[in-house]
């Protein structure tokens, strides 16, 4: 369904944009990303996801801020135990329980929500077998909060994320995302 709908928006936009690059993702044993870890645990719960993701007044109601990253994957982090992985996110591998003391340069002690604020993310891996890595979606009504996160991440406020040393961001970019009775009120495709 994906697929059929991406292949709709680029034919139906055709006149008006044109797809700069495209790669394809896909989820991986169910919640985790190709770390192996699970992704996502921190993210609000879903009745709580419109007071994250979405402006709730003002010219932007409605809409988002969303950040994508592609992430590319060394093979250094194949080549780290279990144990170390952990210590890395900050979690346990197997069972997604936070480690306590969660280590201080760990994604999940660089990236607490309840200390930099809520987004709402999904992650997906990429790539192939040889080249891969993990597509970051996040979605927020506070740019200022992913700037931060990002800012933590990379060591700027404190010790730098330990899985950093074992990915590289490729790419990355900010978009707003309007509100769909904006795009239906402004914009008519033939």
């Amino acid at each position: 369904m994906v697929f059929d709908g991406a292949k709709d928006a680029i034919a139906q936009l055709a006149d008006h944009a044109v797809v700069a690059e495209e790669e394809a993702g896909w989820a991986y044993h169910g919640h985790r990303d190709l770390t192996g870890f699970v992704d996502g645990t921190e993210n609000p719960a879903l009745a709580e996801v419109p007071d994250v993701a979405l402006f709730s007044d003002g010219p932007a109601a409605g809409a988002s801020v969303l950040l994508v990253q592609k992430w590319a994957h060394e093979s250094s982090w194949s080549e780290l135990s279990d144990a170390d992985q952990e210590a890395a996110i900050g979690r346990t591998k197997a069972d997604d329980i936070e480690l306590d003391p969660k280590p201080e340069t760990s994604h999940a002690a660089r990236t607490d929500q309840d200390e930099i604020g809520k987004i709402v993310r999904r992650n997906l891996g990429y790539g192939t077998a040889s080249r891969h890595g993990t597509m970051f979606v996040g979605l927020t009504n506070d740019q200022a909060v992913m700037q931060r996160m990002l800012e933590r991440m990379a060591g700027i406020e404190g010790p730098r994320d330990e899985l950093t040393r074992h990915s590289h961001a490729d790419t990355g970019s900010y978009y707003v995302l309007p509100p769909v009775a904006m795009l239906n009120s402004h914009c008519t495709l033939e």
